[in-house]
């Protein structure tokens, strides 16, 4: 049996390989603020950008950055 430790840590080295892959980072940021009901939250992964780092191609854009707005929830299965 796979302990719950087990999955947590093959699930974060998958999710920080995909992250590394994509130069990417998850964000979660507040977008209503309520101070006695709590807020609202949405989570969003940034795909940040990449350049070439020959000088003489005067550092070309290869990658545009690069925004995705996953919402308050994400899950696994196809849609």
């Amino acid at each position: 049996m796979e302990t719950s430790e087990q999955r947590k840590a093959a699930f974060l080295k998958d999710l920080k390989e995909v992250l590394k892959k994509h130069n990417a980072e998850i964000l979660v940021e507040e977008i209503n603020v309520r101070t006695y009901l709590g807020g609202t939250w949405v989570m969003g992964v940034v795909l940040n950008g990449e350049y070439d780092t020959d000088p003489t191609h005067e550092y070309d854009c290869l990658k545009e950055y690069t925004e995705i707005n996953l919402g308050n929830f994400i899950d696994g299965r196809d849609e």
